[in-house]
C-alpha cells in the first residue's frame, strides 16, 4: 500500500506547482464556444438540458467529424452545476493529470520496470512542458486529457487478463466500457487504444502472455469497429452535411516531413533555454528556486520507493516508451494544424523516455544515489519550465484579458451588431494563445457573456490605407464610414497598461490636417467638420484614436 500510495501524495505535490496560474485561471479562445453552447439550456428544464447533450452526441458544437463527445458532456455537466468557473476547470485537468501520472506509475511498475523508475516517469509526466497546453485550455482541450487517463485504466486492467491468463466475463464487460470511454474521450488516443496492448505485450511478456493478449485485441478491435458503425446513424439528421466537413488530414510525404520539422522546432522552443524559447527558465529566479525545491522533494521520495525485485528491464521499458511515442504521435503525424496542445498524448512515453538514464546508475548500489539524482533534477528543471511558462505567457495573457474585460463590461449604450475596435492585443505571448479578442466567434462570445449584448463585432485596428479608413483584423479588412464610426466603439491601451474608450476617431485628411469623426456616444467635436492640426489635437489626444497607416506585407506594427 505505501509503494502506492507515497507516489499519488508525490504527485499531488508536484501538481501543486500548477497553482501558480490559480488566481489567474481564464479560459481560453475556443472555451468561451463550449460555455456559451452549454449555457443553451440555463434555467430551462430537463427537455432542454436533454436537447443540448443530443447536440453533442451530434457534433453540433463544431459541426465537423469528431468523435469525443464524451469529454463535451463532462464539459457541459461542469458548467451547468458551477457556470462560470475556469478555476473549477483548470483544477480538475490539473488533478485528472496527476492522476493519470500515478496510473502510468502503477502501470510500469506492474510490467516489471524498477519501482523508483516508474516513480521518476511519473513525476516527469505531472511537469513536462509538453503537457501543458491541454491543462491551461481546460473546456476545449480537455479531450486531450481524458482519454489518456482512461487508456492507461484500460491497459492496468488488459494486463491483469494477461497475469491471469484467462478472459473472465467481468473483465471482458470492464474491457469493453474502457474501450469505449477511450474511444468517445479523444480521438487523439485512438491509435494508442487499437495498438497499445499487442505493442506492451510483445516489449514485456512471453508467447504464451503474447497469445492471450490476442482474444483482448481482437475484443477491443470489434469494440471500435462496432462503435464507429454505429455512431453516424445514431446521430440521425444532425449529421454535419458535407461541406462542413474540415479536411484535416494530409497523406503526403510533405506534410509528414513539415510537421516532423514543426515537433523538432517545437520541442526545441519548449526547453526554455534558448534565444527563441517560448520562455526563459533563467530570466528570473523564481523559476530555478521552484525546480530546486521539486527535485529535493523528488529525490527525497524516490529514494524511500523501494526497487523492484528482480531486473530492471530498463531496455524492455525503452523499447515500449519508443514504440508508444510513435503510436501517440501516428494522430498528428498528417494533421493540417499542428499545435502545442497535440504533445499531450506522447508526454508520459517522452518521460519516461528521459529519465531511462537514471536506471542505468540504479543497477549497482555505487551508483542509486546518481540514478535518482538524475531523475530528480530532470524533475526541478521540468517544474522551473512549468512556473516560467506560467509567469511569463499565461498569466500575462489572462492579466491582459481581464484589462479588456473591466474595460469592455464599462461600455454604455452597447446594441447587437455593433463593431468594438480593441488596438494592441497579443495575439500570442509565447506558449499561450489570445484569451477573447483574436478571432470570431470567440470574441463576440466572449463579450456576450461579459456584457450581456449578442452579435458584437469585432476588429484589432482601424487603418489608412491609400486615404481609406478601413477596420483590421487578422482574416479580414473592410471599409468603414463616419456613420458607422458615429455606431462604433474604440477600447485602446493606455500608458499604465489598461483600456480605456476613445471618444473620437483622428481622419487624416491632408498631411497634419485631421478631421474628428465621433464615435458612439460622443458629440460631434466643437470644430464641426473642419481640420484641425495635431498641435490643435493634443488637448483631446487621451480621448482620440489615431488610425495606423497600413502596408500590404508589412503588418508587425499592428500587432499581428
Amino acid at each position: 500500500m505505501k509503494q502506492k500510495l507515497l507516489p499519488l501524495l508525490g504527485f499531488l505535490l508536484l501538481a501543486s506547482v500548477y497553482l501558480v496560474y490559480w488566481n489567474d485561471a481564464e479560459y481560453v479562445v475556443d472555451d468561451w464556444l463550449h460555455f456559451d453552447f452549454y449555457r443553451q439550456a440555463e434555467g430551462a428544464g430537463l427537455r432542454e438540458h436533454l436537447h443540448v447533450l443530443k447536440l453533442l452526441f451530434d457534433n453540433q458544437l463544431y459541426r465537423g467529424v469528431q468523435v469525443f463527445w464524451l469529454s463535451h458532456w463532462i464539459n457541459c455537466f461542469l458548467v451547468w452545476i458551477f457556470g462560470y468557473a475556469p478555476k473549477i476547470a483548470f483544477g480538475l485537468m490539473v488533478l485528472l493529470h496527476a492522476l493519470s501520472a500515478w496510473l502510468f506509475y502503477l502501470l510500469l511498475a506492474r510490467l516489471g520496470v524498477n519501482r523508483r523508475i516508474a516513480f521518476l516517469a511519473g513525476a516527469g509526466l505531472v511537469l513536462i512542458p509538453t503537457a501543458h497546453g491541454p491543462l491551461f485550455w481546460p473546456l476545449n482541450c480537455s479531450f486531450f486529457v481524458w482519454p489518456m487517463f482512461f487508456l492507461v485504466i484500460y491497459l492496468l486492467q488488459a494486463l491483469q487478463v494477461l497475469e491471469e491468463d484467462r478472459l473472465r466475463r467481468g473483465a471482458a464487460v470492464k474491457l469493453v466500457l474502457l474501450t469505449l470511454l477511450t474511444l468517445f474521450a479523444g480521438s487523439p488516443a485512438f491509435a494508442l487504444l487499437v495498438l497499445s496492448l499487442p505493442w506492451m505485450a510483445w516489449c514485456f511478456f512471453g508467447r504464451q502472455r503474447i497469445r492471450m493478449a490476442l482474444p483482448v485485441t481482437a475484443l477491443n478491435w470489434a469494440v471500435v469497429a462496432i462503435a464507429l458503425l454505429l455512431y453516424p446513424p445514431l446521430q440521425g439528421h444532425n449529421r454535419p452535411p458535407k461541406q462542413l466537413r474540415e479536411q484535416r488530414y494530409f497523406y503526403t510525404y510533405e506534410k509528414f516531413s513539415v510537421n516532423l520539422s514543426v515537433t523538432r522546432m517545437h520541442l526545441v522552443n519548449l526547453t526554455g533555454l534558448t534565444t527563441r524559447s517560448y520562455y526563459h527558465v533563467l530570466r528570473s529566479p523564481s523559476p530555478a528556486v521552484v525546480g530546486l525545491l521539486v527535485a529535493l522533494l523528488v529525490f527525497l521520495m524516490a529514494w524511500r520507493i523501494d526497487p523492484s525485485p528482480g531486473p530492471s528491464r530498463l531496455f524492455r521499458a525503452g523499447i515500449f516508451a519508443a514504440g508508444m511515442w510513435v503510436l501517440a504521435y501516428l494522430p498528428i503525424m498528417f494533421l493540417h494544424t499542428k499545435t502545442l496542445r497535440h504533445y499531450y498524448t506522447f508526454s508520459p512515453f517522452l518521460s519516461l523516455l528521459v529519465v531511462l538514464p537514471a536506471g542505468v546508475g540504479l543497477t549497482s548500489n555505487s551508483g542509486r544515489a546518481w540514478g535518482v539524482a538524475w531523475g530528480a533534477v530532470l524533475c526541478g528543471y521540468f517544474a522551473a519550465c512549468t512556473v516560467a511558462e506560467t509567469r511569463q505567457c499565461w498569466i500575462p495573457q489572462s492579466r491582459h484579458t481581464q484589462l479588456v474585460k473591466h474595460a469592455l463590461a464599462g461600455l454604455k449604450n452597447l446594441s447587437p451588431g455593433e463593431w468594438v475596435i480593441v488596438p494592441g492585443v497579443p495575439l500570442v505571448v509565447g506558449t499561450a494563445p489570445y484569451f477573447s479578442i483574436g478571432g470570431a466567434p470567440y470574441d463576440a462570445l466572449f463579450a456576450k457573456y461579459v456584457t450581456g449584448v449578442p452579435n458584437l463585432k469585432f476588429a484589432r485596428e482601424i487603418v489608412l490605407e491609400n486615404g481609406r479608413l478601413r477596420f483590421f483584423h487578422r482574416y479580414f479588412m473592410k471599409d468603414t464610414s463616419p456613420e458607422e464610426l458615429h455606431r462604433s466603439h474604440v477600447l485602446a491601451p493606455d500608458p499604465d497598461g489598461g483600456y480605456s474608450a476613445r471618444r473620437y476617431v483622428a481622419y487624416e485628411r491632408e498631411p497634419d490636417r485631421f478631421q474628428l469623426l465621433p464615435l458612439k456616444g460622443s458629440d460631434p467635436p466643437a470644430s464641426g467638420g473642419g481640420l484641425l492640426t495635431r498641435d490643435q489635437l493634443r488637448p483631446l489626444e487621451k480621448e482620440i484614436q489615431f488610425p495606423k497607416p497600413f502596408q500590404h506585407g508589412h503588418i508587425e506594427y499592428l500587432h499581428y
